[in-house]
């Protein structure tokens, strides 16, 4: 492979692509990071190694502008200052690192059978996870926590206050947590909110929006 370790300049294909953009006028270099990004995210049959090569250093270039990103390699990399590189680069180098790491690419089987294989591969979804952080999931405990924390809200918080955490409240979350109100206060509390509810119809229960 020509390559000596896993960053983006690490092999020779990306050293030359470093050196074709220190060689092209200033005002090409931003097409031809666009147009390597390009012919791999658009690969629809097979990506070759020197194809796979490139695009992983015309996007490192894209992450090296990126504010969470780091500088490429001052050694392997291009020495000439690159333009500033318009922001629809990083989607079209996410979807060229997709590529580069799929089963229609020839150098992730490279590396797949590397000693490196598993830091080479981790290396590309740092890349691509500055360029497209993940959302992180939603966390149920979170949700059941308030649901505890907030039993006896109705109480508690007032009407106006606790229909207030409701409304931050996933809809089904909003009619566990009126239950669990409900069934953690004492028959002569329930009572009371019945009398109230016959006298104002539009109490606690029937505010909080849950259909």
């Amino acid at each position: 492979m020509g390559t000596w370790d896993i960053g983006a300049f690490d092999n020779d294909t990306a050293a030359d692509f470093g050196g074709d953009l220190d060689e092209a006028a200033s005002e090409e270099r931003e097409s031809m990071i666009r147009g390597v990004l390009g012919r791999a995210a658009d690969t629809v049959d097979y990506l070759d190694t020197s194809g796979g090569e490139r695009a992983v250093a015309a996007a490192a270039l894209a992450v090296a502008q990126h504010p969470d990103g780091e500088p490429v390699s001052a050694i392997c990399g291009p020495s000439e200052p690159l333009p500033v590189l318009p922001a629809d680069l990083r989607t079209l180098a996410v979807d060229a690192l997709d590529q580069v790491v799929s089963e229609l690419s020839e150098l992730a089987e490279l590396w797949a059978g590397a000693a490196n294989g598993s830091k080479w591969r981790q290396d590309i979804t740092r890349l691509r996870n500055i360029l497209d952080p993940p959302v992180p999931p939603q966390e149920e405990a979170l949700f059941e926590i308030k649901l505890v924390t907030y039993s006896y809200a109705p109480q508690k918080l007032g009407r106006t206050r606790f229909l207030a955490v409701l409304g931050h409240l996933p809809k089904k979350h909003r009619v566990l947590l009126v239950r669990a109100g409900a069934q953690g206060t004492s028959g002569r509390d329930a009572a009371a909110r019945r009398r109230t509810a016959r006298s104002r119809p539009c109490g606690i229960h029937g505010s909080a929006g849950v259909s």
